[in-house]
């Protein structure tokens, strides 16, 4: 029975997340038409009709990426919503935006973005307001880390997204290079270019993650699962279940290659920049007592 009132409290939770997300996937559309911003334009035989239901199950996607992360992260309303806000903002409004941009001939950035803002505050905002807290706040993220040692964890964890991404890319080139070849509107861009986007995107995916790590109040190993599904959800999964437009082929490889991608990733941003927080006994003795426990935690 418990297990049971476990699955529906999360259940009709996640639910009203994904609606509210919903709500704001036509918001966000509706505002970008009335700013005449140009949507993504598909040539013939291409046409992109997602409909309601995968609109619906992609908000829905996107509610358990949120709930995943706020399931552990401390921290009053506010910051959390800001967190959350900026985390699907960044990550599936904005990264999805640049992706495209720089891998298909469909235009419509702004549209995209404009779009994807109200979705993202109303979803933060719902997830925030139902998955609660588990503590007030963490404090002393900043004092477990040496300045010269956080700098250098932060240029490596800068590199993480484009190693993984990557290390997978090549293992499924052979699959999907020939879509690319044969489909009007999908480009593989110049190496340059490959390389700007994956350097800016993972400067971005790194501004909205490290909150959540600084914020995080449970174990190494469940931030690293919430991080995963947060931007496998984010990042493909939500996208590809709209994305009726592509081979099937396609879709299922890029879906394990992005959630491949992700798991990496994740690990990678876990090991380099968490550190518990030290014992509440230990920050209490003697400075040498506390820079013992603060080494420690590292």
């Amino acid at each position: 029975m418990k297990a049971l009132r476990v699955l529906f409290s999360w259940a009709w939770r996640l639910a009203a997340a994904g609606a509210a997300h919903a709500v704001g996937v036509v918001l966000g559309g509706g505002l970008a038409l009335a700013l005449a911003l140009t949507p993504p334009s598909f040539p013939q035989g291409a046409e992109f009709e997602p409909g309601v239901l995968s609109m619906v199950a992609a908000s829905l996607v996107m509610a358990i990426g949120l709930a995943a992360l706020a399931s552990s992260l401390a921290g009053g309303f506010s910051k959390r919503w800001l967190i959350l806000a900026a985390f699907a903002f960044v990550v599936n409004g904005l990264g999805t935006s640049i992706e495209a941009e720089a891998f298909t001939t469909l235009g419509g950035f702004w549209f995209g973005i404009v779009a994807n803002l109200p979705a993202s505050v109303l979803g933060a905002f719902a997830v925030a307001s139902l998955f609660s807290a588990p503590s007030a706040e963490v404090a002393g993220y900043f004092s477990r880390w040496s300045p010269g040692r956080l700098t250098l964890r932060l240029v490596l964890a800068l590199a993480a997204f484009p190693f993984a991404y990557f290390l997978f890319g090549m293992m499924i080139a052979p699959i999907v290079t020939p879509y690319y070849e044969e489909i009007d509107f999908l480009l593989v861009p110049p190496l340059t270019t490959l390389l700007q986007v994956l350097w800016l995107r993972s400067a971005l995916f790194l501004a909205v993650s490290w909150p959540v790590i600084a914020a995080w109040s449970h174990s190494r190993t469940r931030l690293a699962l919430a991080l995963c599904v947060g931007h496998f959800t984010a990042v493909g999964l939500s996208g590809l279940i709209q994305a009726s437009f592509l081979p099937a082929v396609m879709r299922w490889t890029h879906g394990v290659e992005i959630l491949a991608d992700s798991a990496l990733y994740a690990a990678l941003l876990v090991w380099l920049l968490y550190a518990p927080p030290a014992p509440k006994t230990a920050l209490e003795g003697t400075e040498d007592e506390k820079a013992a426990a603060l080494s420690a935690a590292r």
